[in-house]
């Protein structure tokens, strides 16, 4: 599902699908990235800065400072992710620094993410579901977990251990074979690295 996702946004561009990939492949919240202003992404080095939320009460839109330090960060995204944002930045007209990347409330958000979803064939995704696929993928390709929290803002590994704990392997079995071949001098078997 994921891949079919991907591949379905990077052929059809346009803010909405920018936006999912943002979160796909950063794994930030749909506040963060309602949040995220022009200046907030440096091209140059590949990295977006995440320092505030956007959230609309009453009809007024607020954008506030991230609530613990853990969620102030910068996340460092892949090169061809900011090729993507660069190309749909060119392509806007008449926007400023202050400007919202995402003019967009979480609810629109969530409504066009609905309809991308049935455009492409997939089942539903929520939103706050990219994120978790996020750090499942990075889980899944052996990323540690102080990377994994420090990347989407957890305030701690035990956060991140707490709720994707699951998604680990259990290594039990490659522990014991360390273990024999630190104490025996045989080989281990099937050693992979942890």
């Amino acid at each position: 599902e994921r891949k079919k996702l991907e591949s379905y946004l990077l052929h059809n561009q346009n803010n909405t699908n920018i936006s999912v990939l943002l979160c796909l492949f950063t794994g930030i919240r749909v506040g963060e990235l309602c949040g995220l202003k022009w200046d907030d992404i440096d091209f140059e080095n590949g990295t977006v800065n995440i320092s505030k939320t956007y959230y609309r009460r009453n009809q007024t839109d607020y954008i506030t400072p991230r609530k613990t330090e853990s969620s102030n960060r910068k996340i460092t995204i892949p090169k061809f992710l900011a090729e993507e944002i660069k190309d749909f930045v060119d392509r806007q007209y008449g926007l400023t620094t202050e400007d919202r990347i995402f003019p967009i409330t979480d609810r629109a958000i969530q409504k066009k993410m609905k309809q991308k979803t049935e455009q492409a064939k997939l089942k539903p995704i929520r939103v706050h579901d990219l994120r978790h696929s996020h750090i499942a993928l990075l889980i899944e390709k052996g990323m540690q977990p102080l990377v994994i929290a420090q990347r989407v803002g957890h305030d701690s590994v035990n956060t991140t251990m707490n709720i994707y704990g699951h998604l680990y392997p259990n290594k039990q079995k490659q522990v014991a074979d360390l273990l024999n071949a630190e104490a025996t001098g045989e080989p281990e078997s099937n050693l992979v690295d942890m």
